[in-house]
């Protein structure tokens, strides 16, 4: 009896961990998604000549949520969200939860969801202190700034660089070959409802393939130069695309990719795939 007790209380355990982290990743996933569709949507609006377009990046879109006469109550959940983003990406991280630390392939990966796990810490520390009328405080330019005063500064960035540029490159890859990962269960979704999930994703991976390598590429040129300012934010590359000729026609259409990367996370949300175990 003693020994079934304690199986039963070490699955209801286990269930329980996974329950919590389901929440996790679902809440972090629909942030992530609304941040991207804000982003997209708003840069279509720009490309379109429209009223209230602009062409920004994750702050720009919490920036613009926080004008809005409810923008305070959905900053405060678009915060929690973010956190819990950078959270599920730090476990996906830490621990081999998809049995990926198997190649290098799956350990670059994991590297990723290191990354992630910062930049979205750091996002969603911007939308605790927009939602509480903090002022802004630093940016990723300081940042850079202050790596590059750091000893062997300069080949941290560039190696910074490169990687961006390899992610990039690999999300361009992901959607061509459609090798669309396990994040998602695809089997819990009807077949229509698949196909249209897959078409999302493979467009929403093309159009991050496309901006990611011109951020690499941008601080590759701030590492040379050391000059911070040369290393542009997610929104600075979308604005580097509209610059060249038929720009407006090469945004707009990465814009609808990023609003369907938007939608994929949606899907996420509601279908992840949670690993029960390492």
């Amino acid at each position: 009896m003693a020994l079934r007790a304690a199986i039963t209380t070490s699955a209801d355990a286990r269930a329980s961990s996974h329950r919590g982290l389901s929440l996790i990743a679902r809440l972090g996933y629909l942030s992530h998604g609304v941040v991207y569709g804000l982003i997209g949507a708003l840069a279509l609006l720009a490309a379109l000549g429209q009223h209230g377009g602009s062409v920004t990046d994750s702050e720009g879109a919490i920036e613009r949520v926080a004008r809005n006469e409810w923008g305070e109550p959905v900053l405060w959940v678009l915060a929690v969200g973010l956190a819990c983003y950078a959270l599920w990406s730090l476990i996906r991280a830490l621990f081999d939860r998809e049995h990926e630390l198997r190649d290098s392939k799956g350990l670059l990966k994991r590297i990723g969801y290191g990354v992630s796990a910062i930049t979205h810490s750091l996002l969603a520390s911007y939308a605790f202190q927009t939602a509480a009328g903090v002022g802004r405080s630093g940016g990723s330019e300081n940042v850079i700034a202050h790596v590059l005063n750091w000893p062997g500064g300069s080949i941290a960035i560039a190696a910074a660089g490169l990687a961006v540029i390899g992610f990039g490159l690999f999300q361009l890859y992901r959607a061509i070959q459609n090798q669309l990962g396990s994040e998602l269960a695809w089997h819990e979704l009807p077949t229509a409802r698949r196909r249209f999930a897959e078409r999302v994703a493979r467009w929403g991976l093309g159009a991050r393939g496309m901006v990611f390598p011109i951020i690499g590429g941008s601080l590759l040129a701030a590492a040379i130069s050391s000059r911070p300012g040369d290393a542009h934010s997610f929104g600075e590359a979308l604005r580097e695309i509209a610059s060249q000729p038929f720009g407006r026609i090469l945004l707009a259409i990465v814009s609808v990719g990023l609003v369907a990367y938007g939608v994929y996370m949606l899907f996420l949300a509601f279908y992840p795939r949670i690993p029960r175990s390492a």
